[in-house]
This record gives structure tokens, sequence and C-alpha cells, in this order.
């Protein structure tokens, strides 16, 4: 029998590592954008609690209304 399951890739200590500073790079760069761009978390904090308030069947799509309901009337507009 064939088993379909992903099998982990045995990674060698230099693979190990180039992946561990792969992933510090990422977070760095994440956190600097996140910095640049303080809006982000409490817009996410809000939708995370309208979620949770509300607890759509479909919760993709309440992000999509939340986030329409808050452009400004000129941008709904266009949509």
């Amino acid at each position: 029998m064939h088993s379909t399951s992903l099998q982990k890739e045995i990674f060698d200590y230099e693979g190990r590592v180039r992946i561990e500073k792969h992933a510090r790079q990422e977070v760095e760069r994440n956190s600097q954008y996140i910095t640049e761009h303080p809006e982000i978390t409490p817009l996410l904090h809000d939708i995370l609690q309208h979620l949770l308030i509300h607890k759509p069947d479909e919760p993709i799509a309440a992000i999509q209304e939340y986030a329409r309901a808050r452009l400004p009337p000129a941008r709904r507009q266009q949509m």
C-alpha cells in the first residue's frame, strides 16, 4: 500500500541552519512591515472581535462585508 501523505525531509545541520536563518529573516521582515503600518494591528483586532461577537456562518464573506462597510462612500460605489 502506497502512502499519499507528505513525508518529512531530513535536513543536515547546514540545511537546518539555512531554514532557521530564513525563518528569522521572515519574522524580521514581517515585524518591520507591521511597524511601518501600525494601522494593521487594531484593524485585525476589530475584525477578529467582530467575528467572535457575531460568529457568522461564512466568516470570509463577513470580513468582506465588514471591510466594504468601512470604505468611504465613493469607493463603495465603485465596487
